[in-house]
């Protein structure tokens, strides 16, 4: 018999790079009865396409925990396709954006609040199954299911059904039931990764896309509630027409990329400025080959933070356009060295 646990994201250093740690991913963990999975912070590289009404996540989930085996749970409101992710997007993008811009000389104005709302709630009464196995197959080293349901107890009881008992409430899984909301599960080995001398183990997932239709560039962050004890860090990377904005957080990078910020991409190693650098005579160079085809000229990359507190992570996030004024992290103008 199993239990679900829940994912955030954990803070990690980026290959001793950055003096400041990074965050990590949108999903809901799942693990053996009396073994735990922890995760405590989220990251993800969210693209947006709104005349296509195309959105696409990107997530590396860390873990540390003594599971033998794992999974997670992605809601997404559409049917997923699936790709993997080069294994250093995250480095890349934390160094990429410290490279630019430099500080804008304009004044610094304070962004509009976007809407975040929503509900939730489930049904208790018992009915034959209406989950659907839609899809099956590898992403990279993970092996996944895209499901559907028509009520959380069904979801509930599959879960269960192939070993797995849901360790939260139905209400959360009630909430994307009732939005009609596509479930990717995927199965994780621990043993691919190291093992701590306390018998943990510890390590980065292989980083996967979900790429989905979408009437708004929405973010998963409800689900990740459940396995939040106080609070939780997110740290979103967003490519999209213009820059983008999300209520309360702090605006750490603000750029529409030009056909210079791509040639560094061909450059091969490119000097890194000395904050970044944790110790003299290492990393000063970085290689942003990673990034190729997952950024775009014409894209505006924005980069925001927010700490949630677990009291608030009651709903998904909606993340909308923010105003043309610049900030004292943007970028003026001007080509990258």
């Amino acid at each position: 018999m199993k239990r679900l646990a829940r994912c955030a994201g954990h803070a990690v250093l980026l290959g001793g790079l950055l003096a400041a740690a990074e965050a990590r991913a949108a999903c809901s963990y799942f693990s053996a009865l009396d073994r735990d999975v922890t995760q405590p912070s989220q990251r993800a590289l969210i693209a947006w396409d709104p005349e296509q009404k195309s959105e696409s996540f990107t997530v590396q989930p860390a873990f540390k925990g003594n599971a033998d085996d794992f999974g997670m749970v992605i809601p997404t409101p559409a049917r997923p396709t699936l790709k993997e992710a080069p294994r250093e997007i995250f480095k890349d993008l934390a160094l990429y954006t410290i490279l630019e811009p430099r500080p804008c000389r304009r004044p610094r104005k304070k962004l509009a609040a976007t809407s975040e709302g929503g509900g939730g709630g489930s049904e208790s009464v018992r009915r034959p199954s209406t989950v659907r196995i839609l899809e099956a197959g590898v992403v990279g080293t993970l092996d996944y299911k895209i499901v559907t349901a028509e009520r959380a107890d069904d979801l509930y009881d599959w879960l269960k059904e192939h070993k797995y008992s849901y360790a939260g409430d139905e209400e959360t899984l009630g909430f994307y039931v009732k939005k009609k909301w596509f479930f990717t599960v995927m199965k994780i080995d621990p043993k691919q990764m190291k093992r701590a001398a306390d018998g943990t183990y510890q390590g980065d997932v292989s980083p996967t896309r979900f790429q989905f239709r979408s009437e708004e560039l929405i973010y998963p962050l409800r689900i990740t509630s459940l396995s939040v004890k106080d609070q939780t860090e997110a740290l979103f990377y967003i490519l999209a027409p213009a820059k983008m904005q999300l209520l309360g957080s702090k605006l750490e990078y603000a750029k529409r990329l030009k056909g210079a910020d791509l040639a560094r991409l061909d450059r091969g190693q490119v000097q890194l400025p000395r904050p970044a650098i944790m110790g003299k005579g290492e990393g000063q160079t970085w290689d942003f080959k990673g990034l190729k085809g997952w950024i775009r000229e014409g894209q505006f990359l924005t980069k925001v933070r927010r700490v949630y507190r677990k009291e608030e992570m009651t709903d998904d996030l909606v993340i909308g356009p923010a105003g043309n004024e610049y900030t004292s992290y943007e970028d003026c103008g001007g080509d990258p060295p």
